[in-house]
C-alpha cells in the first residue's frame, strides 16, 4: 500500500508539472489589446508587471474557457506566491522557496480578506494609485486556489510546521523599523489576555488553546490591542526628540549616559560634575516636555533586588531620584535575565505632558522598547504579590518571575532639583599628549592606568584643546564582548576609550585596545546619529593631529578612522541634498521617518564628487582610504542590469522597475536614490554590488581611512624620532583601577 501511494503521488506530481510547463492561457496583451497564449508558468508575472491582463467574457469569443477558469489556471502555478509587505504596504511576487522565510522572519502575509480590508482602510490620496493596482491584480486571481497553493508552499518549504502566524496587528507597528513586529502570535495574544485579566483558564494552557476558534482569537485581539502604545505616540516622541535636536544626547543616554547620570543623581558620587549635570538637565528638561500619551498604559521593569521597595506598604508613595527605565514590552527578555526576576508594573495616565519619553526609535538598543520616566517621579504602590502568576511566551522566564509590584503614576516634580555637591579641589587638567610625560609600563593596560592615575580628575576627565576649543574628554574602560559588540569595532573584554560630547552629540569616540598581541586604535566606528561635523568644529587636520598625538602617547603607530555614517531619518540635515560642498535641509513630510543607515562619505562622493580630507594638507603617505575611489567610479558607469534581475528573490528589482523614475540607470545613481527614498534597503543593495567586485574589493565593505600617525607627526617635526615597529609584551597587571566600565545594561 505504501509503495502504491508513493507511485500515485509521483504520478500526480508529473501530471501537474507537465500541466504547468506545457499548458497556456489566453491573456490580453495590454499594449495592443490582442489575445495571446501565455504559458501558465509565466502568466502571473506577466499580469503583475502589467504586460498582460485577464480577458473579460466579452473578449473571450473564440475560446471555450471562461474567465473564472482562466483565473484558476493562472493561480494554479505555485512558482510565485503574492504576499503583502506591511513595511511598504505593497504586494510582491515571492519565489516559492522564499515564502516561509518571508512570512516567518520578515512578516509578509498572504493577502486574505483581513489584509485587503486593511489596505482599503489605509488608502489615502498619497497611495490611492498603488491601492488600485493591488486590488486590480488580486482581482485577476482565484484567491481560493492561490491560498491553497500558498499553504502548500509554506509548509513544504518550512523547516518546521509553524503555527504562530496570525493577522492580529500591533497598534505600535511602524513599517520602516526593523525591530517592531507587525503581528501578534497566537501565544502572545493569549498570554497578554491572561496577564490583563481578559481571559481566565481552569484547564492546562495547551488544552485551552486548542479549544479556541478564530472568532475567539479575534475577540481577544481587539481587547489586548488597547494596551499597545500606538505608532502615532512613538512617532510623536521621536519627532519631539529630533525637532529639539536631542537625538544625539538621547542616543548617548541609551548606552552610556543612563549609567553615569543615574549614579550621579542617586548620590553615589561626591563631587560636582558640571559637564555631566549640564547633560542631565538637558535630558531631564526634555523628558518633562514629552508629548502626552493618548491612553492609559502599563509599563514594565525587571529588577534583580527589591531592597529599595520591600519596605513599602499598599498606598505608600515611592520617589525615584534617578531616571526610571521601563519597557512597554511585557514579554521583553533580557539576555541571561541580567535585570533580575522581580517585575515592576507601572500604570501611566493619558493626556498629561512629561509623564515619560519613548526612546526606542532613536535607541542603540531598539529591542528594549524603552520608555524613561523623569527623576523625582512619584509612584503609588497599589499591589504587591510574592506568588504572582505571570504569563510569558517563554516558559522558562514565566517560572522565574517570583514577585510583582504594581504602581500607579501620581505626579512628577515639575522642576529640576539636583543635590548639591562639593567642588573639586583641583581643576581638571588640560592635556597635550605630545607634551606630557610618556606613560610608564610595558602593556597598554599599564599605560592606560598610568594615564588615568596621573592626569584624570576624580570623575575620570581631562581637558583637550583642539582648534581653540576646550573639550572635556572622558576616559573609560569597556567590554565589547557582550551586548555592546555592535557599538565598538574591537571585540575585547578590556579596551580603553576616550570620548567627548559636544553640543548634545558624541563628537568622537576613540577605542584603544590590544588584540592578538598588537596595539590598535579605532576612531568613530559607530557615530551614526551624530550631527556634529568634525571638520566644521575641529577641522579635519587638527583632528588628525589629535589622533596622532594619542597614538604617539600610547605607542600605537597606526590608527583607523571610520567614514562618517548617518541614519536614514529624513530630518537628518546631513543626508538630504548637496550644494556647494555643504548639505542643505530639504522640506519633507515631518511625519515620515525611515530606517536604515548609509555612508555619508560615499553619498557625498556619488552626489558631488566630494572626497573626504581632500581640502587638507595631509599627504597620501600619511592617510589613505582603505577603499578605492577608482572602484567607486566604475559604479557610475555600470548598468543596474549587472546586479539586478527579474529573477531576484528580493524586492529591489521590482522597486527599480515600478518606482524608480530616472534615466540614470547606473549603480551609483540608484544608490543615491535608495539613500533618499528607501534607505532600509541599502545593506541588501551593497551585497548585490559584490556581483561587480570580488568581496574583498567591494568599497562598501571598507569604509575607513588608515592613518600612519608616526609618519604624520615626524613629517611635521612634532616628534624627532619614532619606532614604527613596537613590540608588545603579554605581562598582565595584577591591580586594577576602579575606573568605570561599561556595565550600563546591568545597572540602570
Amino acid at each position: 500500500m505504501i509503495k502504491y501511494n508513493n507511485i500515485y503521488n509521483i504520478s500526480i506530481f508529473i501530471v501537474l508539472y507537465i500541466y504547468i510547463e506545457l499548458m497556456s492561457v489566453p491573456l490580453i496583451y495590454i499594449k495592443d489589446g490582442s489575445i495571446k497564449d501565455i504559458p501558465i508558468k509565466d502568466a502571473i508575472k506577466e499580469i503583475y508587471y502589467l504586460r498582460y491582463k485577464i480577458p473579460t467574457e466579452k473578449e473571450l469569443k473564440n475560446t471555450k474557457l471562461t474567465v473564472q477558469e482562466i483565473k484558476t489556471m493562472v493561480s494554479s502555478n505555485d512558482d510565485y506566491i503574492p504576499l503583502y509587505d506591511v513595511f511598504v504596504s505593497n504586494i510582491y511576487l515571492i519565489q516559492k522557496r522564499n515564502v516561509y522565510i518571508r512570512v516567518v522572519k520578515q512578516n509578509y502575509r498572504f493577502p486574505d480578506e483581513i489584509i485587503m480590508n486593511t489596505i482599503k482602510e489605509l488608502s489615502n490620496e498619497k497611495n490611492i494609485k498603488k491601492s488600485k493596482l493591488i486590488f486590480e491584480f488580486i482581482g485577476q486571481l482565484d484567491m481560493k486556489t492561490m491560498y491553497e497553493k500558498y499553504l502548500d508552499v509554506f509548509y513544504r518549504y518550512s523547516p518546521i510546521a509553524n503555527l504562530q502566524t496570525y493577522t492580529c496587528m500591533r497598534k505600535s507597528f511602524i513599517s520602516h523599523t526593523e525591530h517592531l513586529q507587525p503581528y501578534y502570535s497566537k501565544d502572545e495574544i493569549l498570554k497578554l489576555g491572561l496577564n490583563m485579566g481578559i481571559i481566565h483558564i481552569s484547564v492546562p494552557y495547551i488544552d485551552y488553546k486548542d479549544s479556541l476558534l478564530t472568532k475567539d482569537y479575534q475577540d481577544i485581539c481587539f481587547k489586548i490591542q488597547k494596551n499597545d502604545i500606538s505608532s502615532k505616540v512613538l512617532l510623536e516622541h521621536q519627532k519631539h526628540i529630533i525637532e529639539n535636536d536631542m537625538d544625539g544626547l538621547m542616543l548617548y543616554y541609551t548606552i552610556q549616559g543612563s549609567y553615569f547620570m543615574n549614579r550621579y543623581l542617586r548620590s553615589n558620587t561626591g563631587y560636582y560634575n558640571d559637564y555631566l549635570e549640564d547633560n542631565i538637565i538637558k535630558v531631564w528638561k526634555h523628558v518633562l516636555e514629552a508629548p502626552a500619551f493618548d491612553n492609559d498604559y502599563y509599563l514594565y521593569r525587571f529588577i534583580e533586588t527589591d531592597d529599595h521597595l520591600s519596605h513599602l506598604k499598599i498606598g505608600d508613595t515611592y520617589v525615584e531620584k534617578g531616571f526610571t527605565s521601563t519597557t512597554r514590552d511585557p514579554f521583553y527578555k533580557i539576555p541571561l535575565y541580567q535585570f533580575g526576576f522581580i517585575l515592576v508594573k507601572i500604570k501611566i495616565p493619558k493626556n498629561i505632558r512629561g509623564v515619560g519619553l519613548c526612546l526606542e526609535l532613536i535607541s542603540h538598543f531598539v529591542q528594549e522598547e524603552e520608555i524613561i520616566l523623569p527623576p523625582l517621579t512619584n509612584l503609588k504602590l497599589v499591589s504587591k504579590d510574592d506568588k504572582c502568576p505571570y504569563y510569558h511566551i517563554d516558559d522558562e522566564f514565566e517560572n522565574i518571575v517570583v514577585k510583582k509590584y504594581e504602581f500607579e503614576w501620581v505626579k512628577n516634580s515639575g522642576k529640576i532639583i539636583i543635590d548639591k555637591r562639593n567642588i573639586l579641589e583641583k581643576d581638571t587638567q588640560v592635556i597635550d599628549f605630545l607634551k606630557i610625560d610618556l606613560p610608564k609600563g610595558k602593556t597598554l593596560k599599564d599605560k592606560a592606568d598610568y594615564f588615568v592615575n596621573k592626569y584624570c580628575d576624580k570623575m575620570f576627565r581631562i581637558k583637550n584643546i583642539i582648534n581653540d576649543k576646550t573639550l572635556y574628554v572622558i576616559a573609560e574602560y569597556y567590554d565589547s564582548t557582550g551586548p555592546y559588540q555592535h557599538v565598538y569595532h574591537s571585540k575585547v573584554s578590556n579596551g580603553f576609550s576616550l570620548y567627548t560630547i559636544y553640543d548634545k552629540y558624541v563628537l568622537f569616540m576613540i577605542e584603544i585596545y590590544e588584540k592578538d598581541g598588537i596595539n590598535k586604535i579605532d576612531v568613530n566606528y559607530y557615530r551614526e546619529l551624530s550631527k556634529s561635523n568634525i571638520d566644521d568644529i575641529l577641522g579635519d587636520e587638527n583632528f588628525i593631529k589629535y589622533i596622532s598625538s594619542i597614538a604617539y602617547y600610547f605607542d600605537v603607530p597606526y590608527a583607523t578612522i571610520y567614514a562618517e555614517f548617518s541614519n536614514c531619518n529624513k530630518e537628518n540635515t546631513y543626508q538630504r541634498g548637496f550644494k556647494d560642498n555643504k548639505y542643505i535641509k530639504i522640506e519633507i513630510d515631518n511625519d515620515k521617518y525611515i530606517g536604515g543607515r548609509h555612508c555619508t562619505d560615499f553619498y557625498k562622493y556619488f552626489k558631488n564628487g566630494y572626497k573626504r580630507y581632500k581640502n587638507t594638507n595631509i599627504l597620501s603617505s600619511e592617510l589613505q582610504p582603505a577603499f578605492s575611489y577608482h572602484l567607486l567610479d566604475t559604479l557610475k558607469n555600470t548598468s543596474l542590469e549587472a546586479i539586478l534581475s527579474e529573477r531576484d528573490r528580493d524586492e529591489i528589482y521590482q522597486i527599480y522597475k515600478n518606482t524608480y523614475n530616472n534615466n540614470n540607470n547606473n549603480i551609483a545613481d540608484f544608490y543615491i536614490w535608495l539613500v533618499e527614498n528607501k534607505c532600509y534597503l541599502i545593506d541588501l543593495y551593497i551585497d548585490k554590488i559584490s556581483f561587480v567586485f570580488r568581496d574583498r574589493d567591494n568599497p562598501f565593505y571598507s569604509p575607513k581611512y588608515e592613518l600612519d600617525a608616526m609618519c604624520y607627526l615626524y613629517n611635521r617635526h612634532y616628534v624627532k624620532t619614532y619606532n614604527r615597529f613596537i613590540v608588545l609584551t603579554n605581562d598582565e597587571i595584577v591591580s586594577q583601577l576602579k575606573l568605570p566600565k561599561n556595565e550600563y545594561r546591568i545597572t540602570r
